[in-house]
């Protein structure tokens, strides 16, 4: 009798699982037809209001605006780190249109010879005019070259076949000075990418390691390969065995206090800048 009661309250209770699990699968599949949906929709609307911040009236072509807004904050600069991370994004997108992209790369390509306050390719934001920007900041921020040099790189492989003679004329020599930059600078404090800490950054230093992994590809100097192993050296030490965490900053200059040393672009830095083949600081990393 014992036995006969278990196989049906077993029976019943595997009946029910299966009844709920079905009913949360159908409410899944329904969400998840809602989401793509949406996803489907928002891509195009995202879209184009990144091209309204592209070149609007007034600015030279190539320049990228933060933001539109002109006080409260006044956003209305171009950035080299935000023109290249947006810009590796619609590098990728087929709508997005090839003369977009060389107005970028030229652009980015005459702010390397201006002047500046640091006197360097670190200097973070330009003026809606096409100058730097020369008021008070914290400057430099090398991070900024080294993920123009990973999006040129980007651009440049769309462009094989195409613009072969854009490539090697204006692209490669462009993508070399901000590589060569990497090497002479990578030891260097600076700023991070909130522009609140001058010190040696893992953000920083994870977007410097891939420009010149993935550069030594395109500019074929050893002096990449062996930076990239000594870059790779100092990123371990922001390992903390003690608090089990990597701490997000070395050798604090000045600015913003951050002593629990936790920080989100710790994250970023391996989502946005590590190789899954080789391992390193991967956001499945051990670490």
């Amino acid at each position: 009798m014992f036995i006969g009661y278990l196989l049906v309250i077993i029976t019943t209770f595997l009946f029910y699982h299966a009844v709920r699990q079905s009913r949360i699968l159908d409410i899944a599949f329904r969400q998840s037809d809602e989401i793509n949906k949406w996803i489907s929709e928002q891509r195009s609307i995202s879209f184009d209001e990144i091209l309204k911040n592209i070149h609007p009236p007034g600015t030279p072509r190539g320049f990228l605006a933060a933001s539109l807004s002109t006080s409260h904050p006044n956003y209305y600069y171009t950035w080299t780190r935000d023109a290249a991370l947006v810009v590796e994004v619609i590098c990728s997108l087929p709508q997005t249109k090839d003369s977009l992209l060389k107005d970028y790369v030229d652009f980015q390509i005459d702010s390397q010879s201006l002047p500046t306050v640091c006197d360097c390719l670190g200097e973070p934001k330009f003026n809606p005019d096409g100058t730097a920007f020369s008021g008070t900041w914290g400057r430099p921020q090398n991070d900024g070259p080294a993920e123009r040099a990973i999006t040129f790189m980007s651009i440049i492989d769309r462009f094989k076949g195409k613009y072969d003679d854009y490539i090697s004329d204006k692209m490669l020599p462009a993508l070399e000075k901000d590589l060569d930059y990497v090497t002479q600078t990578w030891e260097e404090p600076c700023f991070d990418l909130w522009e609140e800490v001058d010190g040696v950054h893992f953000y920083t230093l994870m977007a410097m390691r891939k420009s010149l992994l993935n550069g030594y590809k395109y500019v074929s100097k050893e002096k990449y390969k062996s930076t990239v192993k000594d870059i790779q050296n100092r990123l371990e030490k922001f390992w903390s065995s003690e608090e089990n965490y990597i701490r997000v900053t070395q050798d604090t200059q000045g600015g913003v206090n951050k002593s629990s040393g936790l920080d989100v672009s710790v994250i970023l830095a391996a989502n946005k800048f590590s190789e899954i083949n080789d391992g390193f600081y991967t956001p499945a990393s051990d670490k």
